[in-house]
């Protein structure tokens, strides 16, 4: 299994470049090199303004406006005939992409075939990529998994029905069904992130970590699940009504429904230490142990 792992100092070294910024050129694409300034490439999505971030296993991605895509760390290449996009998702080893025309583009490690697009795919509304495998649900609900299953992660259930979310864990896979409910396959070691609590009821998203699953119900409320050698899946007393999930490695972040961000488990390379001058949130994503933030202001952090 192809599994790669990067540097906590090249990790601090483009933490440092976002926070302090460097004076040159905005480039045009983005930087292939996990050591190149992240910066730049941040002032450029943000120049129109970012409607995606999607922070992968060891690299970033985010979406302008103008549907340009912009990545750094490793995987961050881009293919130069990609153009404009509407959604990204970035595993350890490969990405994918979501054209404005609702084809999908994935690029990067293809050891198990998980950037292989099955021929029939037709047009996607998201995809979402794992540890070596990428699951996509087309416009009429139907799921496709494809790629690295050798714990069946890529079996969708017979009868799952039409699924409007998707999450690829490690070696695990979740998906929201139209009506609400929520499936989990693949990998049940570790803690067992696919068992699902049996009263959960319907969910309206679910993220799925490295050893351990969450969930906001209909209710807006979040039950975590699985391995918790860190209280990953300790949800906090004083949360509230949360709007979005996202399971890391060994750490869980979640919004709440007025912005207000939330984060625990390992904190190893500070990823659960939310900063104290952070404003009002409106878009998450993690890492394996990074996290990015799009404020209010629609800032880029």
């Amino acid at each position: 299994m192809t599994r790669r792992f990067f540097h906590p100092f090249a990790m601090l070294i483009i933490c440092t470049l976002l926070l302090v910024g460097i004076a040159q050129p905005l480039p045009t694409t983005a930087t292939t090199s996990p050591h190149e300034p992240a910066a730049p490439l941040v002032q450029a999505a943000n120049t129109l303004g970012t409607v995606q971030i999607e922070a992968g296993w060891n690299a970033t991605c985010v979406i302008n406006q103008a549907g340009q895509l912009y990545c750094w760390g490793d995987p961050s290449t881009i293919p130069n005939d990609l153009g404009t996009v509407r959604q990204v998702s970035v595993s350890n080893a490969h990405t994918c992409a979501i054209t404005e025309a609702g084809s999908l583009r994935c690029w990067g490690g293809n050891q198990y075939g998980e950037t292989t697009v099955p021929g029939s795919l037709g047009t996607v509304n998201q995809v979402s990529t794992g540890g070596n495998h990428t699951c996509a649900i087309t416009d009429v609900g139907s799921l496709y998994c494809w790629g690295g299953n050798w714990f069946g992660q890529t079996d969708v259930p017979t009868g799952l029905g039409a699924v409007r979310q998707v999450s690829t864990g490690w070696d695990q896979t979740c998906a929201v069904t139209e009506a609400g409910l929520l499936r989990c396959w693949g990998r049940s070691m570790y803690g067992d992130p696919i068992n699902i609590p049996s009263d959960i009821g319907t969910v309206r998203q679910v993220s799925a970590g490295r050893n351990h699953t969450c969930a906001i119900t209909d209710a807006g409320s979040l039950r975590c699940w699985g391995y918790s050698s860190d209280g990953e899946t300790t949800v906090p007393d004083s949360l509230g009504v949360v709007s979005q999930v996202g399971a890391g490695e060994y750490y869980t972040c979640a919004l709440t429904n007025v912005g207000a961000l939330y984060c625990w488990g390992r904190n190893a390379e500070g990823q659960s230490s939310v900063p104290n001058t952070l404003d009002t949130v409106r878009q998450m994503s993690v890492g394996r142990d990074h996290i990015c933030v799009i404020t209010e202001a629609g800032t880029l952090h």
